[in-house]
């Protein structure tokens, strides 16, 4: 006997009032509705109806079962529920991290040239980065995002600290196999349109001071040797104002240090 499909159709013909529409919302046939009540009855060892040909009633035990039985198909229809609800839902550990980084600059070019190589300034960059996983769509998805603000050091007395955001998606393909998709925003805060840069000062410290905001999308895969990591990336740089525009690929290999 299933003892919850007998105390399921149990409740339904006290509250139908009779066997036979109890039969029709449960969509099962008269004498088999009939048959899980007595199963339940017998499982029991008590009477829980008493029946006559006109009426049903509950007998003193069945009342009480009734009650019961009530409260506990409602509490399993609610665990039902939020299992379904937990089961649609992302779920996994959310990490949340802090950081503060410092920019020293590693070149010595005063003029042109450096939006190649780096703008050759002083900058502190305060960030969070938050990370989880996705188990409930798969134990190999992760999602990552990173906020950070640099506070540049100032050229010509103009401010040009600038927000950097990105998100990106991993997915372990396979033990050694990772693959990764973001996307990643850039706004300055400060600094000159290439309209507005106007002195003779001002263009030998262009690169310094413009005012550069874009967008980009990037993919990269990595897979792992015994000895060696093999690596690449490619970016491309999508929509922005006084930027760079194209497309980067990068490939290389990581060794790791071994004790």
């Amino acid at each position: 006997m299933d003892k919850f499909q007998a105390v399921a159709v149990f409740a339904k013909v006290v509250e139908q009032g009779s066997f036979a529409r109890a039969a029709d919302r449960l969509e099962l046939s008269t004498s088999a509705v009939s048959r899980h009540v007595a199963d339940l009855e017998a499982h029991l060892g008590a009477r829980l109806l008493n029946r006559t040909t006109r009426r049903l009633s509950l007998t003193e035990a069945g009342s009480a079962f009734f009650e019961r039985a009530v409260q506990l198909l409602a509490d399993l229809e609610e665990a039902e529920e939020r299992v379904a609800a937990a089961a649609v839902a992302p779920r996994g550990t959310l990490k949340l991290t802090t950081s503060i980084s410092f920019g020293v600059p590693s070149h010595n070019y005063d003029y042109f040239g450096e939006a190649v190589l780096g703008r050759n300034l002083n900058e502190i960059r305060l960030a969070i980065d938050v990370g989880r996983r996705l188990d409930a769509i798969s134990d190999r998805l992760s999602v990552s995002a990173r906020y950070s603000y640099a506070i540049v050091e100032k050229v010509l007395d103009l401010p040009n600290n600038r927000s950097n955001i990105a998100v990106d998606a991993d997915i372990l393909a396979t033990r050694k196999l990772a693959t990764r998709v973001g996307v990643a925003w850039q706004r300055s805060h400060g600094g000159l349109t290439s309209n507005e840069v106007a002195t003779e000062e001002q263009f030998s410290q262009y690169d310094r001071i413009l005012k550069d905001n874009n967008f980009h999308i990037s993919g990269g895969v990595s897979y792992s040797l015994p000895k060696v990591d093999v690596f690449a990336s490619y970016v491309y740089y999508a929509a922005g104002t006084d930027t760079h525009v194209g497309r980067a690929f990068t490939a290389g290999l990581s060794f790791p240090f071994e004790r």
